[in-house]
């Protein structure tokens, strides 16, 4: 039998509530008030992280952390009581209208099922300059500029259908070490997938050791099937691979803010919490971590691979993207054929083109021309004109700034979940807002968006208004219109900028054919 399926039969998580949930008298209270609460759905970030702490692997938290936690936790990576711990676990709200210190508030799921109830204690700003710093970067994943913080209660959590074997609390993993019989116990987390030079080094390290390898499910890929595949490969690796007796998998949620040497920190912290002494950890997070081992009470080994490795994101765009056979070097034979069918080359893989500028740009007779060479590769093809989804889509949505952003978002669900499944996507409409437009690039994998900007003049946008509604909208007949008085925020840093002052539409659209070919998901071009 494979070693995780020998413990799930008795340390099977999801047979029973996670130690913080209410009991059944107490959950049916809870129920009964949350009909007159306020309410909110939280993320799948918040679900994750709300999952991790009734789970008792954050501890010492549990609960989303306040004012004081949030900032010491970022200058000094300690609670205010003086506890390890390297990154604030804060519940972020966009508009904190209506939310106030003192009352209680209800979270539901994305499908409106009750999940807890706060007794809210504080609402603060979030301090991005700080966490820029602690972060060592300027990329903030969720730009919400609160967070809310105070007493849980849980009524339930979602059963996990996926994967249910995999998904144990900390103290069944803690029994399991203690039934493995070993005194040292290695602890590893990966996102997977693990290849040759993942085992050998885990091998090394868990020599005469009970080794936890802790499989994160990213947040913000729930459902992705590609993250079903690395779940798969590290299964089908540890069943055939590991010893039986001495090694077990687990799978964990994991926010996307959980990255970097903050987030290999924290991972070491739920090792430990699960009843680790020694944890793996990436040769570039080594030093940090050994710095804080005392902190978290556990010893360090560094994870290094071979020089002759490539790095995993080299590994799927020289081989799997490229429609090349992982060769027995780099990894297994169960492992390849699950990522094999998992990753398809580049050219069978979706992608969005959103073409964005002003109005009477050319973004469609861009488009148009761009569609009938896209056809003529071989792509499947969608498009999603700003015009045709005003008619049925956005059937009823006004032109005011939070309709319009309603509008863009639906288009940049629709298209994502068409690429997501191998389809080409062109998508022309004005999407004015940047921040929107960049709501809609992380609806889709890096490289899977691409921006074309129509940089034409507002002057001879004007020229080509057939409909005569900048005309209209200077004589005052319209309000509300961009690039007349309302504004257009141009893309910083597009894909691709296109001139039309000087180019003919099958000019541009050649232009994005190049592109598409150099980046692979489409044959390249013909010299001809």
């Amino acid at each position: 039998m494979a070693p995780d399926m020998v413990a799930s039969s008795s340390f099977s998580s999801q047979n029973r509530p996670f130690g913080m949930i209410a009991g059944t008298g107490e959950r049916d209270a809870l129920a009964r008030q949350a009909i007159d609460l306020p309410s909110i759905q939280i993320s799948g970030h918040a679900l994750a992280n709300l999952e991790l702490l009734a789970s008792g692997i954050l501890a010492p938290l549990n609960s989303f952390v306040g004012e004081a936690d949030y900032r010491t936790t970022l200058r000094a990576l300690r609670l205010v009581d003086g506890s390890f711990f390297p990154l604030p676990v804060i519940l972020k709200v966009s508009d904190p209208k209506g939310i106030q210190s003192g009352q209680s508030l209800a979270f539901r799921s994305s499908k409106n099922n009750l999940l807890a109830v706060m007794d809210v204690a504080e609402v603060f700003e979030r301090d991005f300059e700080a966490e820029a710093e602690a972060f060592a970067s300027s990329e903030i994943a969720d730009s919400s500029p609160f967070c809310i913080s105070g007493a849980l209660h849980l009524l339930e959590l979602p059963r996990h259908l996926d994967f249910p074997e995999l998904r144990r609390s900390p103290e069944e993993i803690r029994a399991w070490f203690k039934q493995a019989g070993f005194t040292r116990r290695v602890g590893f987390a990966t996102q997977g997938p693990l290849y040759r030079s993942d085992e050998e080094i885990l091998k090394s390290a868990a020599e005469d050791s009970a080794l936890l390898i802790h499989v994160l499910e990213s947040a913000d890929r729930a459902g992705d099937m590609e993250q079903y595949a690395r779940i798969r490969a590290c299964r089908a690796l540890v069943e055939r691979h590991f010893e039986r007796a001495s090694t077990l998998l687990n799978l964990l949620p994991l926010s996307s803010d959980s990255a970097g040497g903050r987030g290999a920190l924290l991972q070491a912290l739920m090792l430990r919490n699960c009843g680790a002494t020694h944890v793996v950890v990436a040769a570039e997070h080594a030093d940090l971590a050994r710095m804080h081992s005392a902190a978290i009470g556990v010893e360090i080994v560094t994870r290094v691979a071979p020089v002759s490795t490539p790095a995993p994101h080299d590994i799927r765009r020289d081989y799997l993207e490229a429609g090349r056979a992982l060769p027995e070097s780099l990894a297994r034979p169960e492992v390849a054929a699950i990522l094999d069918s998992a990753y398809p080359p580049r050219a069978r893989q979706g992608f969005v083109i959103w073409f964005t500028g002003l109005p009477s740009a050319g973004k469609s007779s861009i488009a148009d021309a761009l569609t009938v060479m896209l056809n003529g590769s071989g792509r499947q093809l969608t498009v999603l004109d700003g015009d045709a989804v005003r008619t049925h889509l956005s059937k009823g949505l006004s032109f005011s700034r939070d309709d319009r952003d309603t509008n863009i978002l639906r288009i940049g669900f629709v298209a994502s979940e068409i690429s997501k499944h191998g389809g080409a996507v062109i998508c022309a409409a004005v999407s004015p807002y940047a921040a929107t437009r960049k709501q809609v690039r992380s609806m889709l994998p890096e490289g899977h968006f691409i921006e074309v900007f129509v940089d034409t003049p507002a002057s001879i946008c004007e020229r080509r208004d057939v409909k005569g509604f900048y005309a209209k909208a200077r004589n005052g007949e319209i309000r509300g219109f961009t690039g007349v008085d309302d504004p257009y925020e141009p893309p910083a840093s597009p894909e691709i900028t296109l001139p039309t002052a000087m180019r003919t539409p099958e000019e541009n659209a050649l232009e994005i054919l190049r592109y598409l070919a150099n980046q692979g998901f489409i044959e390249a071009l013909s010299a001809n």
